[in-house]
């Protein structure tokens, strides 16, 4: 488990970036493009060296709190790199964010700004720390970053929806699901049933955005209408916290369709995880851990994923991961891999899903999931 590492999108940090790129959305984003798709790591020529990132400690974070049953030094040692040191995006009230300036086709948000998906796997990762320790201190940090999702980033002008940033209005259906998950968890764990309905109320808008064979597009507005494996399997993700908080019924049955459309448009036959529905390459990391994850825990509530997931992992193993180190490789495309290593994108959600798949071939449940079930009374 590496702690420091590069990015993919993490141009903007490079020291030796000049300072007109940094000016104009064009440049920024040309900047991050030419970084993520070159094959040779440039971090050496942008001036970026190795460091912490919150979405990468989150994620181990709630891995290693699957592995265990009782909190090992690898626990207490991504708790204290998340609320104690100084160089990771850690905001204020409960947010969080990235480590660099990102610049997408659709929004900007500069480092030291709070993004609804960092904010999400950090306060989950803490928030299972706190069941598996029984530390309420560290639920109390998911609570926090609950309502900061709530109270800062609820969008009501016309459907309720949580925003990606606080300076985005768009509608991007995976931030909102992650969020309305967050949210509904947090309502749970701390009886507030308000925030849970709150969190229905926003699912609803995007389960309103699905097609009819069960897709979504990634957002609303120009450029915003494609849909691809991980944001997918994110929507999924976070249909699955808010059905486990509220039992509801809609929600369940979005989840379902949903569901039956990734498995059926996003993987080839031996599990490779197309990146979009429609070609094969290139075959991603992010994908791949991604899709392992969720297809494993989906399964530990009675969907019938449990296959997806380990042919999935299998052709990863095979294609993704260095058989030596043990390090994730960036995409496979139809004549190349590139052999890129970045920990956030790469290993971390690879960690995810090795350890979803270890709960469902051990018969056990993630454990910030079942405390939320037992709460809230759902049971399969």
């Amino acid at each position: 488990m590496e702690l420091t590492g590069i990015d993919p999108f993490d141009a903007l940090r490079g020291t030796r970036v000049p300072e007109w790129v940094r000016r104009t959305p064009r440049a920024r984003q040309l900047a991050i493009q030419l970084r993520k798709r070159c094959p040779i790591d440039l971090s050496r020529a942008l001036g970026i060296t190795p460091f912490p990132m919150a979405k990468a400690l989150g994620a181990y974070l709630a891995a290693e709190c699957r592995c265990d049953a009782v909190p090992g030094e690898d626990v207490r040692t991504l708790v204290e790199m998340l609320l104690q040191r100084e160089d990771v995006a850690r905001l204020d009230d409960g947010a969080w964010g990235y480590e660099f300036d990102v610049q997408t086709r659709w929004a900007y948000y500069p480092v030291g700004s709070p993004n609804l998906i960092a904010t999400v796997f950090v306060a989950r990762g803490l928030g299972a720390a706190g069941i598996v320790s029984d530390d309420p201190s560290l639920r109390s940090q998911l609570t926090a970053s609950a309502m900061f999702v709530n109270d800062r980033l609820l969008e009501t002008a016309e459907r309720p929806f949580f925003r990606y940033t606080l300076d985005t209005a768009r509608l991007v259906h995976n931030a909102n699901l992650l969020g309305a998950g967050l949210l509904a968890t947090g309502g749970t764990l701390c009886g507030d049933a308000s925030l849970v309905d709150a969190a229905v109320t926003c699912a609803r808008t995007t389960i309103a955005a699905q097609r009819d064979d069960g897709s979504w597009p990634y957002g609303e507005g120009a450029s915003l209408g494609w849909t691809d494996n991980f944001h997918t399997a994110y929507n999924l993700d976070g249909l699955l916290q808010v059905w486990l908080a509220s039992g509801d019924d809609a929600v369940h049955g979005s989840l379902e369709q949903g569901v039956a459309h990734w498995t059926r448009d996003f993987f080839g036959e031996s599990g490779e995880p197309k990146y979009y529905p429609d070609r094969a390459f290139p075959y991603d990391i992010h994908s791949a851990g991604t899709a392992v994850d969720v297809a494993a825990r989906l399964a530990t509530w009675g969907f019938g994923t449990a296959a997806l997931a380990g042919r999935v992992a299998e052709w990863t193993r095979q294609h993704l991961i260095d058989p030596v180190t043990g390090a994730t490789f960036y995409q496979k495309g139809r004549f190349t891999t590139d052999r890129r290593h970045f920990i956030r994108w790469g290993d971390a959600h690879w960690a995810l899903g090795t350890s979803s798949l270890g709960m469902l071939y051990a018969g056990r449940r993630d454990p910030l999931e079942a405390a939320v079930a037992e709460l809230s009374g759902v049971t399969t």
